[in-house]
């Protein structure tokens, strides 16, 4: 018997089941990728329900007061982008009384252009509604985002499973030629194989964001000394910093004048939520001292926190490697904290919901504007009951 025969077939079904495997993986791949697009295309929809909800919080006593400077003030105030295609309020009549395009306002509220996402919510007074705000999107250029920023959580994914199936078949492969070579029937003790390492690969973790910036900081630098400016600057992101990672958070970036901290990734805290509030209180209160010794930049730092879900993963740098995130909390962050005025924090409606029976809050705009409490999408933080044991 020709001892090379049975190596062919082995050889062919071998090829066989790597083709078969890698056509699954590329299958998967693209389910996997699809669906991350889906997900984070809801997640920026909901993030453009909650600036619409914040708009039509703000619109009450504008509209009551038919004060269209100040309505339109307001609507200035929504970053547009790509995305967002306008941003109206209406009264109770449906007649546009602000309006990112100025040529809408003071006629009949006429519907969105054709292809477009027409949000909408009404504003409240004493539960009657007096108008309407709404928002329009642009569901094209959203997937077109969601895509983008799925690409590479669910292709690094899907590269990582090739590379582990390939190297384990090569191994196996070559395992079995040398147990051949030596005599040694398959399954003999003595023949072993290598174990690949894990790769993290992509996770969807709970996190909270922080995210503290200096108002009023580009009328500080312009008049100021730029070795101050630095001295100043550097003491805020010292004491910012050592808060954030005292209660078991990290530093995700600095950006000029802002830094953003992320609690719950990529240590598990159960409790990242709470960490955060408690390093935000604890950053104004270090910074009102510290203020007192005459840096005055330190009593202009605003914090906004929000918590949800993202996309995390591992991106390579030398020999160590850095997390990234994907998720739309982080803009919610940001928007928070233009909410909040120098020396507060705004935190949004999930972590409220987290801490309520830890803080006392102010609902934004203030409960006089009417509207119940749950209607509210982001809470001024008033004061914390501090506890002996750490959070």
């Amino acid at each position: 018997m020709n001892p090379i025969a049975p190596r062919n077939v082995a050889a062919r079904l071998a090829t066989i089941a790597a083709c078969v495997v890698l056509l699954a993986v590329l299958v998967a791949g693209w389910i996997v990728r699809s669906r991350f697009v889906e997900s984070l295309y809801l997640e920026k929809v909901r993030a453009a329900e909650s600036t619409l909800d914040l708009v039509a919080a703000g619109s009450v006593l504008p509209l009551i007061a038919e004060d269209g400077l100040t309505l339109n003030s307001l609507i200035k105030g929504v970053p547009l982008g790509e995305r967002y295609l306008f941003v109206s309020v209406s009264d109770g009549g449906d007649v546009v009384r602000a309006d990112t395009d100025l040529s809408r306002v003071g006629t009949p509220w006429k519907g969105t252009a054709k292809g477009g996402l027409e949000l909408a919510r009404p504003v409240l007074f004493r539960e009657k509604p007096v108008g309407t705000v709404r928002l329009g999107l642009s569901p094209q250029r959203l997937r077109a985002d969601a895509g983008r920023d799925s690409f590479p959580a669910a292709w690094i994914l899907v590269a990582a499973i090739l590379c582990a199936a390939a190297a384990g078949g090569i191994g196996f492969t070559v395992a079995r030629m040398v147990v051949e070579s030596a005599g040694f029937a398959p399954g003999i003790p003595g023949a072993t194989t290598e174990e690949e390492g894990e790769d993290p690969g992509t996770a969807r973790n709970p996190i909270t964001v922080l995210f503290a910036s200096v108002k009023g900081f580009r009328s500080y630098a312009d008049a100021s000394l730029p070795d101050d400016l630095m001295r100043n600057l550097k003491e805020i992101f010292s004491i910012a910093s050592r808060n954030v990672i005292g209660y078991g958070g990290h530093v995700e970036k600095y950006q000029g004048e802002s830094l953003t901290g992320v609690f719950g990734a990529p240590s598990d805290l159960a409790d990242h939520t709470r960490r955060a509030v408690r390093a935000a209180v604890s950053i104004q209160k270090a910074l009102q001292e510290a203020a007192e010794e005459g840096n005055e930049l330190l009593r202009k730092v605003s914090i906004g926190i929000s918590t949800g879900v993202v996309l995390s993963g591992q991106v390579p740098s030398g020999e160590t490697s850095s997390p990234f995130y994907v998720g739309e909390i982080f803009e919610e962050a940001a928007s928070l904290n233009r909410a909040a005025r120098e020396g507060e924090i705004v935190i949004s409606r999930d972590v409220y919901q987290s801490v309520q029976n830890l803080v006392g809050v102010e609902p934004l705009p203030p409960l006089g504007a009417g509207g119940g409490r749950g209607s509210w999408e982001a809470f001024r933080l008033l004061r914390i009951e501090e506890r002996k044991h750490r959070a």
